[in-house]
This record gives structure tokens, C-alpha cells and sequence, in this order.
């Protein structure tokens, strides 16, 4: 499962679902419409997997890890946006640390879809 939650993953991050102005928005850290919608695709993709697991809509487990999804993924976007925002030197590419950032934002994703994978 954690394979296939890692696939929905990079799908969402990095295939046509991101919109540009998804991406504006997690440059910013605002507005906050876009990066919630952006959160509630990667949740959805999270149910399918855990659909194809043998969860069930009716299963409070299924509820509680999409919305740990949801909530875990926004906000850390969400950070991720604020921080460029405040430190803008941090979106160029050419720093050193524009990909430790990069990094922290990827760690902590697969984290929440590894903590995911395990319950």
C-alpha cells in the first residue's frame, strides 16, 4: 500500500492536477482555496488506495486517514509557502537551500503516507 500511496502522491504533486494556480498558491502560501483543493485531490487519491485495500466508505479508519491526509497535506504546503514568502531568496532554484526545503517538503509527505500505510 505504500507504494501504491506514493504513486497517487507523485501524481497529484507533479501530474496534470496541478494547476498553475494551485502552484501560485503553494508559492505563497496563499490564497488558501487553491491549496486546499490541491489537499483534497491528494485525499481523494489516498481513499482510492485505501479503497483498493479493503477499507470501506463506511469505515471510520478510511475517514480518519483521509482526513489526516487532507489536513497534514495542506498544512505543509501551506508552511512550505509561508517560509518562501517570508524568505523569497528561498524560490530560487540556484540556492542551496530552495532544495533543502524541497527536501523537508518531500520527507514529510511520504512520512504522513508511510504513518498512513502502517495503521
Amino acid at each position: 500500500m505504500f507504494y501504491q500511496l506514493l504513486v497517487s502522491h507523485f501524481t497529484f504533486d507533479y501530474g496534470y492536477a496541478l494547476t498553475p494556480s494551485m502552484l501560485r498558491a503553494k508559492s505563497k502560501g496563499w490564497p488558501l482555496y487553491p491549496i486546499l483543493l490541491h489537499a483534497s485531490l491528494h485525499s481523494i487519491g489516498v481513499l482510492i488506495v485505501l479503497l483498493l485495500n479493503g477499507y470501506t466508505m463506511n469505515d471510520q479508519k478510511c475517514f480518519n486517514l483521509f482526513s489526516f491526509q487532507f489536513i497534514s497535506h495542506f498544512l505543509i504546503d501551506w508552511a512550505k509557502g509561508m517560509i518562501e514568502t517570508r524568505w523569497s531568496s528561498l524560490k530560487n532554484p540556484s540556492n542551496p537551500w530552495h532544495w533543502h526545503l524541497f527536501q523537508i517538503d518531500q520527507f514529510l509527505h511520504v512520512t504522513v503516507m508511510y504513518v498512513i500505510s502502517i495503521i
